[in-house]
């Protein structure tokens, strides 16, 4: 049998009752004293003063437990010694205890909060039917009794949950309590556009999932302990966790992805397959670090401060935030190509780690301070700092490789892992506007070729290389190029100086414009310098071995350094400064001033390897001071100018030396007094001099002139060494030619053999002659005079030498009227000789 007690005139208190059905109506509060045992439903409604339902005693309702009370009046039905169904409940306020489950069969409509609670066995709270709850959702389970709360047609606000799982599907859903859930915690939005917003200290044991409708957002913070994060979806996403915060499922965020740990050194650790729409923004605790890997498409990179972050993605990776990394930044893209931009003004404190996919390309710009690059492979490299760039990891760059620091105190680039590879090179110290280079250091070093695109630098450059090819400009100080196992390419440059060491050939692309020194070296290979626009101020300084050339050419003045050459050496320019020592172990050695003067210092030497031979051709003047080879020609010419010697006691030697000496100016000559040219032993061979003006030719140390003396044109005065109270300059070959010969003078010049000028073509002597100091061993001087020349035959001293002075051929009638007076004519050598000579 059933109970149905209704329209009672005021509130009821209700007893015992034990029945199979019960039905209240009253106008007035509902309540009990006694135990309820309700074999089926159990209804209760109040009509009137907002009479409310109060049951708390110990009963128990098998059916449905049916409420509607008036205006404002509450549901309380608690106490309940087993699981209760709800079924269609309207009050101001609900609150259900029971000591088995809560289940519903009716909609819900509850204007205030509705709080459940499970008391033992373990009890869950499910509802499911299409309900609503203006107020606050309030559930403690039982043990492991877990809460679901679903198909909610409205928001929801979540009080103080304690269960053992949470699942809340509704509108919008809030807290203003909080939850502490020991398993998953479920947030499903369905219509609306519905957000999940939770900000209580609440703490979920387990993932945290969470769907949203349509624009709805989650933002889920201020969580006490470490969250791991479900499945979730939802247009944007923050969570903030006083511990580490980490995935078991995936995150498809539609924007942003903001995680922030606030304790404990809490780290970011997400490595499902998750995709981010939009910015994944980070802030973790202390050492927490940061971890967002695995991610399926392209990831914009938030303000993100950790204390070393880790990014992978199967995309794009770029930033529109401020990356603050207190360690290590690694980024990695793994399909589709993807690049690695970052352009904000960040710094991280540790090693730039980057792994691109394929064609991928890496550009980090705009770092706030130093950088130190890790282990980075990728299709294009571009890193600008405003402090140092150095590495410890090799660099693996596929395409060209942009190194760029700008700070007006100048910052250094130093990359001197001796693994890395970059297709094309470019390094440029710059300050802080990036407009002019500063005085930053650069040492880079590359494995295999190093093609140079730039370089620029105000400070000095090292670049290291097994060979270096250079194809775009280079402009520091000072320039060191090291090529260790090959050659160097050296393109357009403009430096203060510049050391190239190479293992290779060393050639050029483009113009060198060298402010300072310049300095090459190599092995058994060329160095090939030509380019008619090189420039260098200072001294070039060359060494090679071996048969190989040495070429240099400056379109102004060349400063000749130390050159040691293994084989043939050029140096060629407008005009030419030779303060070093050339020595060619190989060849001949070759110097040429197009436009102006060669001039060897004083001290310096120039020695070609025998069978080799040496040449020094100027256009104005040149100032020669040794030049030594073997059996091999030595040719000194100067086109428009004199040849001079330096105030050397060297200047022309060598055994076997063909020496060619001309000053064909207008006005050339060679020597002077004071700076003659000489020649030293061991002895040259053939001499041949020409030229317009006087000349000063002598022997050294009163050393004999050997070989054969083939052409004097000119003018030539022989003397000797200047200072010596001793000692005379002979000329012991024949003498071929002596064509305008004008005065043998200012010492002794003997000749070796009586015929030594008998070959002397007559018709070529036109000039006046005078022998000053002229010891003939029977000399035969024909045609000396001539009456249509008129020539004068004069001295102070003649001395002949116990032979015969024989001036040959028919004297013309007045020939008397041509020889001038001796003042004294010995008829030997010294006063001892008693057999004189004669002269005829």
């Amino acid at each position: 049998g059933t109970t149905s007690v209704t329209n009672l005139t005021d509130a009821i208190d209700l007893g015992t009752i034990t029945t199979a059905q019960l039905l209240i109506g009253a106008a007035g509060t509902i309540t009990d004293s006694g135990v309820l045992d309700i074999g089926g439903d159990a209804q209760f409604t109040t009509t009137a003063l907002n009479g409310s339902v109060i049951l708390d005693q110990a009963s128990d309702i098998d059916g449905a437990l049916i409420v509607t009370t008036d205006g404002t009046g509450a549901a309380s039905v608690t106490n309940l010694a087993d699981a209760v169904d709800l079924g269609t409940i309207t009050t101001a306020q609900l609150t259900i205890g029971a000591a088995g489950a809560i289940i519903d069969s009716g909609v819900l409509d509850i204007g205030g909060d509705a709080q459940f609670t499970t008391t033992a066995a373990n009890g869950s709270v499910t509802l499911d039917q299409a309900s609503d709850v203006d107020g606050a959702l309030i559930v403690t389970t039982d043990g492991t009794g877990t809460t679901s709360v679903t198909n909610l047609t409205d928001v929801i606000d979540l009080g103080t949950i304690t269960t053992a799982q949470l699942m809340v599907a509704s509108g919008t859903i809030t807290d203003s309590g909080v939850l502490d859930i020991g398993g998953d915690a479920q947030f499903t939005t369905t219509a609306a556009n519905g957000s999940v917003t939770l900000d209580q200290a609440s703490d979920i044991d387990g993932a945290l999932i969470v769907t949203t409708d349509g624009t709805g957002t989650t933002s889920v913070t201020n969580l006490t302990d470490a969250i791991d994060l479900g499945t979730i979806t939802t247009a944007q996403l923050t969570i903030g966790a006083a511990g580490t915060i980490i995935d078991s499922g995936v995150l498809d965020i539609g924007g942003d992805a903001q995680f922030t740990t606030t304790a404990l050194n809490g780290s970011v650790t997400l490595d499902q397959a998750s995709d981010i729409d939009g910015a994944l923004i980070v802030d973790t605790d202390g050492t927490g670090t940061t971890s967002v890997t695995n991610m399926t498409d392209a990831i914009d990179l938030g303000t993100i401060t950790t204390a070393q972050l880790t990014i992978g993605v199967a995309g794009a990776i770029t930033d529109s935030g401020v990356l603050d990394i207190g360690g290590d930044a690694l980024f990695t893209t793994t399909a589709a190509n993807g690049s690695v931009t970052l352009d904000q003004a960040s710094d991280i404190d540790g090693a730039l780690i980057v792994t691109t996919d394929g064609t991928g390309t890496t550009s980090v710009t705009n770092l706030a301070d130093a950088i130190d690059l890790g282990a980075i492979t990728t299709a294009q490299l571009t890193l600008g700092a405003a402090g140092a760039i150095t590495d410890s990891g090799t660099l693996s760059v596929n395409g060209s490789a942009l190194f760029v620091t700008r700070n007006d105190a100048a910052a250094d680039i130093t990359l001197n892992d001796a693994n890395s590879q970059f297709g094309f090179l470019a390094v440029r110290t710059l300050n802080e506007g990036g407009t002019t280079a500063v005085a930053g250091a650069i040492d880079v070093t590359e494995s295999g070729v190093m093609n140079i695109n730039q370089v620029e630098a105000l400070g000095t450059a090292v670049l290291t290389a097994e060979t270096i090819i250079g194809g775009g400009n280079i402009t520091a100080a000072n320039l060191n190029l090291n090529a260790t196992g090959g050659g160097v390419v050296l393109p357009e440059m403009s430096l203060t100086d510049l050391d190239v060491t190479a293992s290779g050939s060393i050639t050029q692309s483009g113009a060198l414009s060298i402010g300072g020194t310049s300095s090459f070296t190599t092995g058994a290979n060329d160095i090939t310098l030509v380019d008619e626009h090189n420039d260098f101020i200072g001294a070039v300084s060359v060494n090679n071995s071996g048969n190989n050339t040495v070429t240099v050419r400056d379109k102004d003045t060349l400063v000749v350094g130390d050159i040691a050459a293994g084989g043939d050496t050029i140096m060629w320019a407008d005009s030419i400064l030779q303060t070093g020592n050339i020595t060619s172990e190989n060849g001949f050695v070759k110097v040429f001033a197009d436009t102006g003067t060669l001039t060897m210092n004083a001290g310096t030497h120039t020695l070609a390897t025998s069978g080799h031979q040496i040449v020094y051709t100027g256009h104005d003047d040149v100032t020669i001071s040794q030049l030594e080879t073997a059996a091999a020609e030595i040719n000194v010419n100067s086109e428009f100018g004199d040849i001079k010697a330096t105030n050397e006691n060297v200047n022309v030697k060598g055994s076997g030396v063909t020496a060619n000496i001309y000053a064909l100016g207008f006005v050339g000559s060679i020597g002077t007094s004071t700076q003659p040219v000489r020649f030293q032993q061991p002895d040259v061979g053939t001499i041949n001099l020409a030229f317009n003006h006087e000349a000063v030719i002598s022997g050294q140390w009163g050393a004999v002139i050997t070989g054969t003396v083939n052409v004097i044109t000119g003018k030539p005065v022989y003397e000797r060494s200047t200072g010596l109270t001793a000692g005379r300059s002979s000329i012991g070959g024949t003498v071929t030619d002596l064509s305008a010969v004008q005065s043998l003078l200012a010492g002794q010049v003997q000749a070796a053999s009586q015929d030594q000028f008998e070959k002397v073509d007559a018709a070529l002597l036109k000039s006046q002659i005078k022998i000053h100091n002229v010891i003939g061993l029977g000399l035969r001087m024909p045609g000396i005079l001539d009456e249509q020349e008129g020539g004068d035959f004069s001295g102070d001293e003649l001395t002949m030498g116990g032979r015969w002075l024989n001036l040959k051929y028919e004297l013309p009638k007045n020939w008397m009227s041509h020889v001038k007076a001796f003042p004294k004519v010995f008829y030997a050598p010294d006063e001892s000789r008693i057999d004189g000579g004669r002269m005829r």
